[in-house]
C-alpha cells in the first residue's frame, strides 16, 4: 500500500511540473472546447473537467518538455505521460475523450505564432525563433521556394530542398492554401519525406522582418508522440477495452454512415444484435476473470464468420452487434446469422475447462425494418428476443414480431398497475396419489384478468415479470394468498399442502429464507404444508448460490420439488446435493406418452432414478384416464392435470373436495 501511495505522490509531483508547462495551453484548449463540445459539456469545463483535460494536455506538455529539455529526458517523460494518460483515460467518459481528441486536432490551426521567449535553453535564430532539439528551420521567398534549410530540416525532408517549393512537401494541406494564407499561423499537418513516407508535424510560419531577404521562416516540429497519444485517445473512446472491438458509440456511428450511404444509393444493409446463451451461468459460477477471458475468445470466433468489410462490435456485457454493409438481402443476412450461431461450436477451452456457449441472433434490414438507427436496433432486438425465447439460434425481423413486440410493451406497461389493482388471480389445481387416488395437495397457478386482453396464462406475462423484476413482488403476493387460503381451509377442517413456483431471482436472493420465515409467521403457516417448485434452469444459473438458499429453506421445514425435470441441464452430483423431496416430470413428456415410444422410456427412467435417490415422482399435464393409468403402471407417485381437476379458486376447492369424497364413497359401495 505504501509503495502505491509513494507512486501516486511521485506522479502528483511530476504532474505539478507538467502543469507549469501546460498552463499557457489551458485557456486555448478551453476556448476550443467551447466550440467543439456540446454546450452542456463545454459549460462544465471550469467546474470539474480538469481530470479529463489532463488526459489531453499531458501529451501537449510532453512536446513542450522535449522541445525545451532535449532528448535526455525523452524516455522519462514519455513513460510518465503514457502512465498518466492511461490512468486518466480509464476513468473518463468515451464521448468526452473523443471530443477532447478532436479539439486538440483543431487547436494547432488556430493558435497564433509564438512570441520570442527569453532565457530558453534551446537554439535561437536571429529572428527570435526558439528551436527545440527536434525542430527544423527553413526560409522561403515570396513564391514559397525554399531558400535555406538547417541540418534537422534536411533530415525531416530527406534531402536537399533548396530551390524547391515548400508546398511540395505539404501535399495534405488544403488545395487552396497559399503561402500568404500560412503566414502568422501554426498548422498541424503531415510532412512528406523524399521517400514518400509521411510524418506528423506542426508548422510555425513567421513573416520575415523588414530588410530580411526571405519572405518567412518556417519551423517544423515533429509531433509524432502527440499524434500517437491522440490516436490512443480515439481508440479508447471508440473501442471496447476488454475485447478491442468497436464499442457502442463507434457501432452507432457506422450504422448512421450506412444509412446515409443507403439513402444515396438505395441499397439495403443489415443490423444484427447478438446475445450469448449461458454466459451468465459461467460468469456467476466460475468468476469474472474466467468470464472476461471467455468474452475475449468470443470475438475472434464471431469475426471468423464475417467479411472484412463487416463491423463486429461489443455493446456491453454479453451483447454484441454486427453491421453488414450494403448490398444485403434476406438470404445473405440469414446465412451470416447461421454462421455466427455455428461459430460457437466447439466448446471454448479456458484454463483446461470446456465451456459451452450459444448465441441468439436477431437481424433487421434497412429500409424494410427501420429507416433510422433506433428503428433498426429496436427491430433487431425484437428478433433477437424471439430467437432467444424460442431457442431458434437466429431470427429475421418480420411484421408478426412487430405486433408481438407492441403487445409485449403494452403488457409490460400494464403489469405493475395490474398487480396493485388485484387483477392477478391465484387458482389451485389438485394433485392425487396414484395409490388410492386420494388428494395429496394442490399447485398454485396464476392468471391475469386483463381489462382488454381477457384471461392471460402465465406464459403471456411471467417472462415480462422476470425481465422487469416484477416477478419478486408478484411471487410474494401469490405466497401471501396461498398462506391465507390455507388458514381459511384449516378453519373448515381441511389440511392441504400447496405448491408454489419460485423464480430464479428469489433463489439468488440470500435474504429469501428470512423473508419466507417472516411470511409464514405472519399467517401462522405450517412449513411442512408449503412446497416450493423450482426449475432445473433456475438451479443451473447459479448452482452454488442456489444450493445455499435451498438448504436454508429446507431448514425451515418447507418442501422443495424440482420442476420441469428433463428439460434442463442438471447433473447427477448436483441432484444428489439438492435438498429436494420430489421430481416433477415436464408435461411435454406426458403429452407424448402415446405418440412417441421414447417418451415412455424417458418417464420410466426418471422414475427409477428418482426412487433410487429416495424421491417422489409427480407427473403433470395428465388429461385422460388412459394416461393416468399408464403413469401409475410405470411407477409415478402423484399425478396432476385436467383429468384430475381444473384450476379453481380457494373458495371453490372445499366444495370440489367434498364432491370428490362423496363420489369415492359411492364408488366403494
Amino acid at each position: 500500500m505504501w509503495g502505491a501511495l509513494g507512486l501516486l505522490c511521485g506522479l502528483a509531483g511530476s504532474l505539478a511540473a507538467l502543469l507549469l508547462v501546460v498552463a499557457p495551453e489551458f485557456a486555448l484548449v478551453t476556448e476550443a472546447l467551447g466550440e467543439t463540445l456540446p454546450p452542456p459539456l463545454a459549460g462544465n469545463l471550469s467546474a470539474g473537467a480538469a481530470g479529463p483535460l489532463l488526459a489531453v494536455l499531458v501529451p501537449l506538455a510532453v512536446d513542450r518538455l522535449l522541445q525545451r529539455a532535449g532528448a535526455a529526458l525523452h524516455a522519462a517523460v514519455v513513460t510518465l505521460s503514457s502512465g498518466l494518460v492511461g490512468l486518466l483515460a480509464g476513468a473518463v467518459e468515451p464521448a468526452l475523450l473523443m471530443g477532447l481528441a478532436v479539439t486538440i486536432g483543431r487547436i494547432g490551426a488556430r493558435r497564433p505564432a509564438p512570441a520570442a521567449a527569453s532565457g530558453e535553453s534551446a537554439a535561437t535564430t536571429p529572428a527570435g525563433f526558439s528551436l527545440g532539439a527536434g525542430d527544423g528551420l527553413v526560409t522561403i521567398d515570396a513564391d514559397g521556394t525554399i531558400l535555406t534549410a538547417d541540418a534537422k530540416a534536411l533530415d525531416l525532408l530527406g534531402g536537399d530542398p533548396i530551390g524547391r517549393p515548400l508546398l511540395r512537401y505539404l501535399p495534405r494541406l488544403a488545395a487552396d492554401v497559399t503561402i500568404d494564407g500560412l503566414l502568422g499561423g501554426r498548422w498541424e499537418t503531415e510532412l512528406q519525406h523524399e521517400s514518400s513516407r509521411f510524418r506528423p508535424v506542426e508548422l510555425d510560419v513567421v513573416p520575415a522582418a523588414k530588410g530580411e531577404k526571405c519572405r518567412a521562416r518556417i519551423r517544423f516540429t515533429d509531433i509524432s508522440v502527440r499524434a500517437e497519444r491522440l490516436a490512443e485517445l480515439e481508440r479508447l473512446a471508440l473501442h471496447d477495452a476488454l475485447t478491442g472491438l468497436p464499442n457502442r458509440a463507434l457501432f452507432h456511428d457506422r450504422v448512421r454512415q450506412a444509412i446515409a450511404a443507403a439513402e444515396r444509393h438505395g441499397e439495403p444493409f443489415a443490423v444484427m444484435l447478438l446475445d450469448l446463451d449461458h454466459f451468465k451461468q459461467v460468469n456467476d459460477t466460475l468468476g469474472h476473470q474466467v468470464g472476461d477471458r471467455l468474452l475475449q475468445a468470443v470475438g475472434p470466433r464471431l469475426a471468423g464468420g464475417l467479411r472484412k468489410s463487416d463491423t463486429l462490435a461489443r455493446l456491453g456485457g454479453d451483447e454484441f452487434a454486427v453491421l453488414l454493409p450494403a448490398p444485403v438481402d434476406m438470404e445473405r443476412a440469414s446465412s451470416t446469422a447461421e454462421r455466427l450461431v455455428e461459430a460457437m461450436y466447439p466448446a471454448f477451452v479456458i484454463d483446461g475447462m470446456n465451456l459451452d456457449l450459444g448465441v441468439s441472433v436477431g437481424a433487421a434490414l434497412y429500409p424494410d425494418h427501420g429507416v433510422d438507427l433506433d428503428g433498426l436496433v429496436h427491430s433487431a432486438d425484437v428478433a433477437m428476443y424471439k430467437a432467444k425465447r424460442e431457442q431458434l439460434g437466429f431470427s429475421i425481423f418480420n411484421a408478426e414480431q412487430a405486433e408481438g413486440s407492441a403487445r409485449r410493451l403494452s403488457l409490460q406497461r400494464d403489469l405493475r398497475p395490474a398487480i396493485d389493482r388485484g387483477e392477478m388471480q391465484v387458482l389451485f389445481q389438485p394433485k392425487v396419489a396414484v395409490a388410492g387416488w386420494g388428494v395429496t395437495g394442490a399447485e398454485a397457478l396464476l392468471r391475469w384478468h386483463h381489462p382488454t386482453e381477457g384471461l392471460l396464462a402465465p406464459d403471456d406475462f411471467l417472462p415480462i415479470a422476470e425481465h422487469t423484476g416484477l416477478v419478486m413482488p408478484l411471487t410474494l403476493k401469490v405466497l401471501n394468498h396461498c398462506l391465507e387460503a390455507q388458514r381459511q381451509w384449516r378453519h373448515e377442517g381441511i389440511e392441504l399442502p400447496v405448491s408454489i413456483n419460485i423464480s430464479a431471482k428469489w433463489l439468488r436472493d440470500r435474504e429469501f429464507p428470512k423473508i419466507l420465515k417472516l411470511v409464514l409467521r405472519n399467517w401462522q403457516g405450517r412449513p411442512e404444508q408449503l412446497i416450493l417448485e423450482i426449475s432445473e434452469s433456475a438451479v443451473m444459473r447459479d448452482p452454488q448460490g442456489t444450493l445455499e438458499t435451498l438448504d436454508a429453506v429446507a431448514e425451515l421445514g418447507v418442501g422443495i420439488t424440482l420442476d420441469h425435470f428433463g428439460t434442463g441441464y442438471s447433473s447427477l452430483p448436483l441432484l444428489q446435493r439438492l435438498p429436494i423431496t420430489a421430481l416433477k416430470i415436464d408435461r411435454t413428456f406426458v403429452g407424448d406418452l402415446f405418440a412417441e415410444r421414447s417418451a415412455t422410456v424417458i418417464v420410466r427412467s426418471v422414475v427409477k432414478l428418482a426412487h433410487g435417490l429416495g424421491l417422489q415422482v409427480i407427473a403433470s399435464g395428465v388429461e385422460s384416464e388412459r394416461a393416468a393409468d399408464h403413469l401409475a403402471a410405470i411407477g409415478c407417485d402423484e399425478i396432476q392435470g385436467y383429468f384430475i381437476g381444473r384450476p379453481m379458486t380457494a373458495d371453490e376447492l372445499p366444495d370440489w373436495l367434498a364432491t370428490r369424497q362423496n363420489k369415492r364413497q359411492v364408488a366403494r359401495t
